[in-house]
């Protein structure tokens, strides 16, 4: 009960989505701004650049006032979240409705950001399995948490952010899985659930959850990808530039595409690329290299052009 309690908590405030009007063309997708760097340009500099290439959305990490007042008229959507490790004051802080009308409140008044939607991430590890995606159900335990969570979502008509790395399912199985199947560059499907074909990683983790999700009897709840990406070095032979080009720049398509789900046919696919910048500060390796760009401006890639 007090693991739920914690992430019900979360679901009151963490995540609060704001829509301003855009006037010029942006792409429907959007990128992680992590700030784990001693050497990251000024968030004013951050949203120019999310702005020259036109980048439509934004997720930030933490409700970073200076990152927030960058982002006033700028017409970037974006999605903030609250650190894991706040969780336990901000839980002992009062109970969920104050927190959520304070933190709320005093972020939309600010600001002047409207349109607010509430919700949480979950790893795709909550699942037992997605291979086949029919087979996924909640682990154990998670299941009773992500229960309430679902239901609670589902009730608020908001939905599930999860974070999808096909990159850590090759990275632990390079044998086991096809790289063409993690980079989605299979031309044939590779894997056959029934009538429904996957021909890519990601497709069959987010109808993993539409499957587990089903199964617990919420049927009404959409899935948005939290953050994925592809480090382009720090491990072995496959985090790589090019590597991490070709997932992304694919996930790109993917997302622009606006699709449906091999489970889900009206349901597009959409979500955040991990992320804005290489961010020396992250303590593992290879975390410290999904980044797009290097902090001087530079893409580390190209992906958006």
């Amino acid at each position: 009960m007090a693991l739920l309690n914690i992430i019900l908590m979360l679901l009151t405030f963490a995540f609060l989505h704001h829509e301003i009007t855009i006037t010029e063309a942006r792409l429907d997708l959007g990128v992680c701004y992590g700030m784990m760097g001693d050497n990251l340009p000024s968030p004013e500099e951050v949203v120019r650049l999310y702005r020259s290439y036109n980048i439509g959305k934004m997720r930030l990490l933490d409700t970073n006032p200076n990152a927030l007042a960058a982002l006033r008229d700028s017409g970037i959507e974006v999605t903030v979240g609250t650190r894991n490790q706040d969780l336990e004051s901000i839980a002992s802080s009062g109970s969920k409705d104050v927190v959520r009308h304070q933190r709320a409140t005093s972020v939309v008044n600010e600001y002047g950001y409207s349109g607010m939607w509430i919700t949480t991430v979950v790893p795709n590890t909550t699942l037992v399995s997605f291979n086949p995606p029919s087979s996924a159900t909640f682990s154990d335990a998670a299941c009773a948490d992500m229960v309430g969570i679902i239901n609670f979502l589902s009730s608020n008509g908001s939905p599930l952010m999860i974070k999808a790395y096909p990159y850590f399912a090759f990275d632990i199985y390079p044998v086991n899985v096809s790289l063409d199947y993690v980079l989605a560059t299979a031309t044939d499907p590779v894997v056959q659930d029934g009538s429904l074909s996957y021909s890519n990683m990601l497709d069959a983790i987010v109808d993993g959850f539409y499957w587990a999700m089903e199964k617990e009897g919420v049927t009404g709840v959409d899935v948005v990808v939290s953050e994925t990406g592809w480090p382009s070095q720090g491990h072995s032979y496959f985090t790589d530039p090019e590597l991490a080009q070709t997932y992304n720049k694919n996930l790109v398509k993917r997302f622009l595409a606006k699709t449906g789900m091999p489970k889900r046919p009206d349901r597009s696919l959409g979500g955040f690329i991990y992320s804005m910048f290489d961010e020396n500060e992250k303590p593992a390796r290879v975390d410290k290299y999904f980044g797009l760009f290097y902090p001087s401006g530079k893409p580390v890639y190209r992906v958006f052009d």
